[in-house]
Order: C-alpha cells, then structure tokens, then sequence
C-alpha cells in the first residue's frame, strides 16, 4: 500500500493545535508566534504531523463508526501484540510481557507520572535544548527544577551532548551512566576523574552497549572503583535503581550531619568507642562532645510554669502513672528543653547523653528528655554510645524509620527468642504508653511503651570506624513487664539463630525498628565497605 507524503491538506479549523495554536493565547502552554511575513507556517510535531492518515487506519475507523453505538471497552490482545511485536522488532526487547504494559494520557502524561515515581518536589532533572515545550512545562507544573544543557554542534555539523556541561551536575545529584553504544570505551576512561561514585552503568544491549560496558565496569573495577550494570527486565532494573537511590540519598544525608556527645560516654560502654576522625572519613558524620555544664546552665534559666502545659500533655495521654511525681515530671521537662535548646545552638541532628550523670546534679534522668527528642525528629540515645547512636541516624537517614535501642536482656537459644528492654521509647513509636520512673534508680520519669507486634528488623552497626553491621529481622510477639528490666520490653522471635548474641555480639545496645527492612540495611551498609557479622 502506497502512502501520500505530498499533498497539503488544509486542516484550519480541524483540531489541528499544531497549526490553530500559534499566535493563540489561550490555555497555559506558551503558544510559538505568527511567523514572520513572507514565511509559511510548518507545523514540526512529531504526534501531529501534517501526512494524511494511513488508509489502512481510516478503513478500520469507518467500520466501527458505522455501528450507531459507543462505550467503554478493555483493550484487545492484539492491541498488546502490536505493542509487544513493535519493541520485539524495533528495540529487540523479547520479554515483554502483557502485565507490564500500562496506559498514560500521552506522553506528557506518562512523564509525569515518571517524575512522581523516581523524584521529588525541588529536584532537579537534567534535559537538553533545543526541547519539547511540553516537557518544561511538565517539570515546572510538578514543581520540580529544570537543569538546562543546551546541544551543542560538533565539527561535522552534528548536534550532541555537552558532557563538559552535564558536569554542572553536584554531587548530591544521583547519576546513571547510559552507555548507548559500543566504542565508547574511551570515551568513558578519559573522563575517570569525573565518573560518580559508584559507577552505574546502564545497557540496553543495542549497538554493543552492552559489551562496552561490560569493558567499562571492568576496568573501573580494577582500579578499585565500585561498578554495577543494569541491563535485563525493566522491572528489575527499576526496582534496583529505587535502591540504588535510596542508597545514594541515604549516604549523602548523613555527610556533615553533627551527632553531639553531651558528657562522656558510660565506662561500661567498652567495646563501643569510636573512633571520630576515621568515622567522619568513612560516613561524613561529626561527633561534637559537649560538656554537661551547657545542660545544666539551661536547665536552671528553664521554670515550672514554662513546662506546665506540656508536662498536662504527656501526662494526659498517658495509659497509667505507676511511679513518679508531677515534680519529677517537670523536673524531666525542664530537661528536655535544656538538651533541645543546645541542640538548637550546636545544630545537631543526633545526641548521645551521659545521663546516669545528670542524676548527681540535678536528680532526674534524661529518660523522657530522650523519648520526646526522638519524637520531634532528633534521634537520640543514652549512655553515651557512640556506635548506637550512628546506628540510630544511618536507620533514620535509609528507611525514615526511628528506632528503639535497646538492651539484650534475655535470650532463650532453644525458642529463638529474644527479650529487648530500656526507657527511652519515643512515645510515637507505642501504641499506648505507662509514665514509670528510671529502672535502675527509681528516679526522674521513664516511659514504658506498649508497641504493637508484627515484624521487626534488628540492626546494630559497630567498630570503632563503624564499618561492621550485624542485621535480622524477627516478630514482636508480645510486650513483657518483668520488674527487673528496663521499662520498656518486648519479646522477639528471630527470624536467624539468637546465638549471635552470646557467641559474636557486636556489644550490648541494638536498635530495633517495625517492619522488614533487612534487603534496603543489607545493601546499604554492604555498599559502604561494611563486614556483616552473623
């Protein structure tokens, strides 16, 4: 069948956009203006181009309009063979299956539903001019930032990349390197300096891509630089690529995060030490020690009446009062606004508290102070632990999940279980909690929570430049109340032998967090050159 490519047809007033648009104002899109005189206007769409419609098509047009009745209807099988012939044909794609095939209101439409899946509102997003409007337009109305990289012509005339220019990116910016064709071997290699780290390298397998950057990776890896090829079902390779960038983002929220040490770390924490300039290499954190005195000089300026509002607040939603007075409330109120105001100054997103200390000087604890710190999105530990508290932020930072640290203080190897036990729960973490005072002193004001059961992840990271993890996940089976643990206490069934505690512990305190996040911990810490220990 023979098409017509000659003949001009007049489409004004035919739903024609291409053509009735230009000088128009109407609608929010910018319109192209008149052409200048003596110049015709050429529409240059590509989804509306001005070549008469295949005869084939209109046959099959007629037909239906015939019938004096239209509704709504599923699409054919063969709608979907011709979707799966054409990749097949076109982009040697033989795996395509029916389920992976959805329907987009166009493509501005399919766009932006790409950009709501992989990004967020103020990310930038990387596109060339010259471009569709409808592209910019797309971005701007999503609210997302457009990084501009103008083609730029080679000497043989040939419109490309400005790689030179694409490196404008930052490095808070994910990256993907498409290797698109063979040959390119070099190309990459020259510019090794500039290449983000990890190195991922996607192929399609068309023009060789697939064995160049099989080259490429190797290489990179040689001269020990991390290297990964995404290439196989493209359900695969997005759903790896959401790892891949919750890595990246995880890792890079954490670089210049301040973790602030308030007093000295507990003298039974021995095998918990860190050390702080090897930390800050490894993960870009900062530990700022911070002496108790600054807690104490607040903790005086703050009144009773400053903190009576909120003390009624916690005290009114609380399930019971076994322990504790309204004087040791507020005492731990006044408390937590101390800690919260040097958090403030020192800008810290983290704090580990020596607070057995506190008890000396100003007879309270930091139990609540804590809980409700952790609340409010600072994430913070006791005792001093160092290690705990990383563990605390890089769970936070990967998951956006907050943790409980906690004590192993019972275990049972033939049942798998495991009881976890401290005071310092937020309260947002329980379904219900009970105002108690500290465990092992009786003083100042604690919580024990009451969280709800279903599956748990357990993780803890440790050494001395925190390059070790230890990961499992398990079932909150129940909420215990022995009156010789820690307030807080639940019981956990293991999902991997409990043995691990009294066999290779990584030291005392873990943190545990609800839900199974085993896969997104393991490939993160094992991303960042940490030995798993089992």
């Amino acid at each position: 069948m023979k098409y017509d490519f000659t003949t001009i047809i007049d489409r004004k007033g035919k739903d024609a956009m291409a053509l009735d648009a230009v000088g128009s104002q109407k609608g929010h899109v910018k319109k192209p203006t008149f052409p200048k005189e003596g110049f015709s206007i050429i529409p240059m769409w590509v989804a509306d181009m001005n070549f008469a419609t295949a005869p084939s098509v209109m046959d099959a047009l007629n037909k239906r309009i015939a019938h004096p009745l239209f509704g709504y209807f599923y699409p054919s099988d063969d709608y979907y063979e011709a979707i799966m012939y054409w990749q097949k044909t076109r982009n040697n794609i033989h795996d395509l299956k029916k389920e992976y095939i959805g329907y987009e209101n166009g493509v501005l439409g399919c766009l932006a539903s790409a950009i709501h899946a992989f990004t967020k509102p103020g990310d930038k997003i990387l596109f060339h001019s010259p471009t569709y409007v409808g592209f910019s337009t797309v971005l701007n109305d999503t609210d997302r930032v457009a990084e501009l990289s103008p083609l730029v012509k080679d000497k043989e005339g040939v419109w490309r990349m400005d790689y030179q220019d694409m490196d404008k990116l930052t490095s808070d910016d994910f990256k993907i390197i498409f290797i698109a064709t063979g040959g390119v071997e070099r190309l990459v290699i020259q510019h090794f300096e500039r290449l983000p780290r990890p190195a991922i390298l996607l192929a399609d397998g068309m023009q060789n891509s697939l064995a160049a950057a099989l080259e490429i990776s190797t290489w990179l890896r040689g001269r020990g630089m991390k290297s990964e090829i995404l290439h196989g079902e493209l359900p695969a390779i997005i759903q790896r690529v959401h790892i891949l960038y919750n890595n990246f983002r995880a890792q890079r929220s954490l670089f210049g995060k301040r973790i602030g040490v308030i007093g000295t770390p507990s003298s039974w924490l021995v095998a918990s030490n860190v050390d702080y300039l090897l930390a800050k290499r490894r993960w870009g954190i900062e530990y700022i020690d911070i002496p108790l005195e600054r807690i104490y000089e607040h903790f005086q300026q703050i009144t009773d009446e400053q903190v009576g509002a909120s003390c009624a607040a916690v005290a009114s939603q609380a399930l019971a009062c076994r322990e504790g007075t309204p004087e040791d409330l507020i005492k731990a109120m006044r408390l937590y606004r101390a800690i919260k105001k040097v958090c403030e100054e020192e800008k810290l997103e983290a704090l580990t508290l020596s607070c057995f200390k506190l008890i000396e000087q100003i007879d309270t604890t930091g139990c609540l102070a804590l809980s409700l710190l952790n609340d409010d999105g600072i994430m913070a530990g006791c005792e001093g632990d160092l290690q705990s508290i990383f563990t605390l932020l890089a769970v936070k930072s990967l998951t956006g999940k907050d943790g409980f640290m906690a004590n192993p203080s019972m275990i049972n190897s033939r049942t798998n279980e495991l009881i976890l036990a401290h005071c310092t729960i937020g309260l947002k973490q329980t379904e219900r909690y009970i105002i108690r005072n500290h465990f092992e002193t009786e003083k100042g004001i604690a919580i024990q929570g009451l969280l709800p059961t279903g599956d748990v992840t357990i993780i803890k990271c440790g050494g001395e430049c925190l390059d070790e993890y230890y990961l499992s996940t398990g079932t909150l089976s129940e909420n215990t109340n022995y009156i010789n643990m820690c307030r807080t206490q639940v019981r956990i069934r293991m999902n991997t032998p409990a043995e691990y505690f009294l066999k290779n512990p990584l030291g005392n305190h873990h943190i545990l967090i609800h839900g199974n996040y085993e896969d997104a911990l393991n490939e993160f810490f094992l991303a960042n050159a940490c030995k798993r220990t089992e």
